[in-house]
C-alpha cells in the first residue's frame, strides 16, 4: 500500500508557524492578519501545502512509471486469430483477400476478417508418404482426416527427410498463396509468440514474433514435383508452424509443373523437442476477429484552447502506436503538455474517458477554424470477447470455407491502470529471490526450448571455480539412438535470456554444454549356475548404457552426474542389483590413455565432464555357490 503523506493542510501549517513566533521572534507581537509577516507566513504555508499535496499524490502517470520500473509495460488490445479447416473438397477455386469479411452462422453479430491472402483450391489430399533414409512409408490419408498421428523426434538436420503429399488435382500456379495447415500436439503454448500487430498486416510486420527467450526455428521447405517425376522445385514459403514446432499454416506459391504432389522437407529443419503431428490439411484459412475503422474526421477546429473530441482508444488493435493523426500535418500523442511549445502539434489521450485533447495555444497548438483532425485507417477489436469456441462454421462471400477445429484464442483487452498495478504487484510478489535448482527446473522445463536435461554447477564458471557464479549445463532433446551434438548458439542464448530476469544482483549465470568423455568398460562377473546368461547380459547392458549416457532413457536409472568420478566400486554396485550376480571378478574402465582396474583408483572427471559408454564387454562366468 502507498502511505498517505498528505496528512496536513494550510490552516494547520499557519497555526503551527504562528505558535513558533514567540520562541524565535519574541519582539514580534502583532499576529493579526493585517501584519505583513503573517501574510508571508500565509504565502509560505500555501507553498508548503502544495508541495505536500504533490508528494502525497501518486497519479496515473506516476503509477505507470512505477510499473515500468518493474518491467511491466501496458499491453494493447489484441485480436483473436484461428485457422479454419476446409470441409469443402471439390469446390471451385476461390481467391480470398486479406481484410475480406468472414461470417459464422453460429455468431451472426460478430465481426471477423480473412487474415492473409489465400487461394482455396478445392483440392483433396489423397495420400501422404513419409520418406526417410530407410525408405518410403505410405501413411494413407489418415493424417488428412485426423484419424492417425505421426511422431516427429527432435532434430537438428536429421530425422525424417520429407512428407510427400499427393493431391487429387494440379494446383494453379502463381499468387495468392496456397495454404497447408498442420495441427501439432506439443505441451508448449504459442500464446507468447503472438505479436501486437493488427491483422490484416501492414508492411513487413508479422502476426507472430518469437520472444527473446525463444529462438526462431527453421522454416519447413516446401517443394513441388517437376513434370515427369524429374526432381523437385523449391517454392516461396511463409511457415507459421515454425518448422512444425506449433500448429499453424504453411503458405506457398505453386509453379506450373503439371504435378499434383508437393512435399514438406524436414531434414534441414530444427525441432527442439519431440512433437506429434495430428493433422495435415489443405485450403486452411486464417481468420482474425475485428473490423476496419476507415479514415474519418475526429473533430473540426474552432480556434479555442483545450479542444477535446471523442476518440475511444482501448479497442484499437496494436494500441496507440497504430494511430496516425493529421490535419493534414501530422500530430503526435504525448503524455501531457508540460514541455509542449505553442506550435507543437500535440494531443493527449484520456483512455478511461475516450477523449482526445489538444493544447491551449501556450502549451500545444490549437486546431484552427476550418481545420479537420483526422485519423488514418485503424483496426479495432473486441479483445477477450472476440475469442471463439471450436467447431464453428464459417463463410466468406457467402461460400462455406469450413470450421475451426481449435478454439480461437489470443484476443486480449488493453491494459487498464488497475491491470498494470496488479501485474506489477504480481511480479514483485512472485519474483524469485534466490533461484533454487527447483525453480531453474520449472523455468527451463516450461520454456519449450527442447532441453531434455540440465545440471547446475554452483560456484563454477567455464574454466574454473568462482564465487557468485553458476553454470547451467544443457542437453537438448534428441532421438534416443542419436549421439549427442552441440546445442545451437541461439538455444544457449535463449536459455541465458530466460534465466536473466531471475538472476540475483552480483550473480553470474553461464550456460554451456557438457564436455563428453567416451569410456570403454570391460567386466568379468561371477553369476549363479542356474542364471539365464543371455537375459542377464542384456539386463546388465541396458543398465550400464542407461547409467553412462547423457539423457534419461529409463525411469529407474538416472544418468551419471557431471563431474562425479567413477570407481570400480560403482560398477560393482550396479552389477549387484541383479540377484543372479555373485560378485564382480574384474573391471576395467578406459578412455584414451587413462585406465583404472583397482578399487583404490578413480576415473577422474572434470566439473563439466559427462561419461558416455562407447563400448561394453561383459563376460559372465557361472560358479557354484557354497
Amino acid at each position: 500500500m502507498i502511505p498517505k503523506l498528505d496528512d496536513t493542510d494550510f490552516d494547520a501549517l499557519v497555526e503551527e508557524a504562528r505558535g513558533l513566533i514567540p520562541e524565535y521572534a519574541p519582539e514580534w507581537t502583532d499576529h493579526n492578519l493585517h501584519d505583513p509577516g503573517i501574510t508571508v507566513i500565509d504565502l509560505l504555508a500555501w507553498l508548503v501545502d502544495q508541495q505536500i499535496y504533490r508528494i502525497g499524490h501518486v497519479g496515473p502517470s506516476l503509477r505507470r512509471a512505477f510499473s515500468r520500473l518493474m518491467g511491466i509495460e501496458p499491453r494493447p488490445a489484441r485480436q483473436a486469430i484461428f485457422d479454419v479447416w476446409s470441409n469443402q473438397p471439390g469446390s471451385t477455386v476461390l481467391d480470398l483477400a486479406a481484410g475480406q469479411e468472414a461470417h459464422s452462422i453460429d455468431l451472426p453479430d460478430a465481426q471477423f476478417m480473412v487474415a492473409e491472402d489465400v487461394r482455396l483450391t478445392g483440392a483433396r489430399i489423397e495420400t501422404i508418404t513419409l520418406v526417410t533414409e530407410a525408405g518410403r512409408k505410405p501413411l494413407g490419408d489418415g493424417l488428412a482426416h485426423g484419424r492417425s498421428t505421426l511422431s516427429l523426434p527432435p532434430t537438428d538436420g536429421g530425422g525424417p527427410l520429407a512428407l510427400e503429399i499427393k493431391l487429387d488435382q494440379v494446383l494453379l500456379q502463381g499468387e495468392p498463396p496456397v495454404s497447408l495447415g498442420v495441427m501439432v500436439e506439443r505441451p508448449v503454448s504459442a500464446e507468447n509468440w503472438r505479436s501486437n500487430a493488427p491483422i490484416p498486416l501492414a508492411g513487413d510486420e508479422d502476426m507472430f514474433s518469437p520472444p527473446a527467450d525463444q529462438p526462431r526455428w527453421d522454416s519447413v521447405i516446401v517443394e513441388q514435383r517437376r513434370a515427369g517425376d524429374d526432381g523437385w522445385i523449391a517454392l516461396p514459403v511463409t511457415d507459421r508452424s515454425f518448422g512444425l514446432t506449433r500448429s499453424g499454416t504453411i503458405r506457398f506459391i505453386p509453379v506450373e509443373t503439371g504435378s499434383a504432389t508437393v512435399r514438406l522437407r524436414l531434414s534441414e529443419s530444427f525441432r527442439p523437442g519431440t512433437v506429434t503431428l495430428r493433422r495435415i490439411g489443405i485450403d486452411v484459412v486464417t481468420l482474425a476477429e475485428g473490423w476496419r475503422d476507415i479514415e474519418e474526421v475526429i473533430g473540426f477546429g474552432n480556434d479555442l484552447p483545450d479542444q477535446s473530441y471523442e476518440f475511444p482508444t482501448t479497442n484499437i488493435a496494436g494500441g496507440l502506436e497504430r494511430v496516425v493523426l493529421e490535419s493534414p500535418e501530422l500530430w503526435s500523442i504525448v503524455e501531457d503538455f508540460t514541455t509542449s511549445a505553442p506550435d507543437d502539434r500535440h494531443v493527449t489521450i484520456d483512455h478511461s474517458g475516450g477523449l482526445l485533447r489538444l493544447g491551449n495555444g501556450v502549451n500545444g497548438r490549437v486546431l484552427e477554424t476550418g481545420e479537420q483532425l483526422r485519423h488514418k485507417p485503424l483496426i479495432r477489436t473486441s479483445g477477450v470477447n472476440g475469442n471463439v469456441a471450436q467447431g464453428l462454421r464459417w463463410t466468406v462471400s457467402g461460400r462455406p470455407i469450413g470450421e475451426n477445429l481449435a478454439a480461437g484464442t489470443g484476443g486480449r483487452d488493453a491494459d487498464r491502470l488497475q491491470d498494470l498495478i496488479a501485474r506489477a504487484r504480481a511480479a514483485a510478489s512472485t519474483r524469485i529471490a534466490s533461484m533454487s535448482e527447483e525453480s531453474l527446473y520449472e523455468l527451463i522445463s516450461k520454456s519449450g526450448l527442447g532441453i531434455a536435461r540440465f545440471e547446475v554447477l554452483a560456484g563454477y564458471r567455464p574454466g574454473g571455480r568462482v564465487k557468485g557464479a553458476r553454470t547451467v549445463l544443457i542437453i537438448p532433446d534428441r532421438a534416443a539412438d542419436t549421439p549427442p551434438g552441440r546445442p545451437r548458439a541461439e538455444v544457449i542464448e535463449s536459455v541465458e535470456n530466460l534465466l536473466e530476469p531471475s538472476r540475483l544482483m552480483g550473480e553470474r549465470i553461464f550456460v554451456s554444454m557438457p564436455i563428453y568423455r567416451n569410456i570403454d568398460v570391460s567386466l568379468v562377473i561371477a553369476v549363479k549356475p542356474d542364471a539365464d546368461v543371455d537375459a542377464l547380459r542384456a539386463k546388465l547392458k541396458g543398465l550400464l548404457h542407461a547409467r553412462f549416457w547423457d539423457l534419461p532413457v529409463r525411469e529407474d536409472v538416472a544418468p551419471w552426474p557431471p563431474g562425479r568420478d567413477i570407481s570400480v566400486g560403482d560398477l560393482r554396485a550396479l552389477a549387484g542389483r541383479f540377484k543372479d550376480v555373485l560378485y564382480l571378478k574384474s573391471a576395467i574402465i578406459r578412455s584414451g590413455e587413462t585406465q583404472i582396474a583397482d578399487d583404490a583408483d578413480l576415473f577422474v572427471l572434470g566439473p563439466r565432464e559427462l561419461p558416455l559408454l562407447r563400448t561394453l564387454s561383459i563376460v559372465l562366468e557361472q560358479e557354484s555357490t557354497p
